[in-house]
């Protein structure tokens, strides 16, 4: 028997985010510009704009706007992929002249993109920015499976969001912590 838990299933790394958090995503940004790594499933209830799904490789095209961020599970290499994604994100900021993340709605399959997702750049920590812990466990879902018992919580973070709505709307899923 297959394992349908977001945290152990062999089968693949890619896990949809339900419709709730996608609308309170929407809520807090105004609505989403992009999901960088999504596909046209998982897009029907994010509802972004603009996705980058295989063949693109969201790492390495550039994001701008408001951003929706569930990124895929698993190790590349000896990082964890949440971490590479986090960094992008986060590397992603406007600079002069150009375009870039003005804010994100960040998905963290557990706690830990906390603490593998730290970066050395200042204000850029996932601790730097409003964290809800939800009460329940988020079940997660694919194509055709949804994960029941998911074996661990997740976290929403708030990267350069507005924190009051922030707390104001995801406080109704859980702990809202600000920095």
């Amino acid at each position: 028997m297959t394992d349908p838990s977001p945290q152990h299933s062999s089968e693949s790394v890619e896990w949809y985010t339900p419709r709730l958090i996608a609308l309170m995503a929407r809520a807090v940004m105004g609505g989403i510009d992009l999901d960088p790594c999504s596909n046209a499933t998982a897009n029907a209830v994010i509802e972004a704009t603009r996705i980058f799904a295989p063949p693109d490789d969201g790492l390495e095209l550039p994001w701008a706007g408001r951003v929706f961020l569930n990124p895929p599970g698993g190790k590349q290499g000896a990082s964890s992929s949440a971490a590479r994604w986090w960094r992008k994100l986060v590397g992603s900021y406007p600079r002069a002249g150009s375009a870039g993340v003005t804010s994100a709605i960040v998905i963290g399959f557990n706690p830990s993109i906390l603490f593998t997702a730290q970066y050395d750049v200042e204000g850029a920590s996932p601790t730097d920015w409003p964290v809800c812990y939800p009460r329940r466990r988020i079940s997660f879902w694919r194509e055709g499976v949804e994960a029941k018992n998911p074996p661990h919580h997740s976290v929403v973070i708030g990267y350069r969001v507005d924190r009051d709505k922030f707390a104001k709307v995801f406080g109704k899923l859980g702990k809202v912590v600000l920095p």
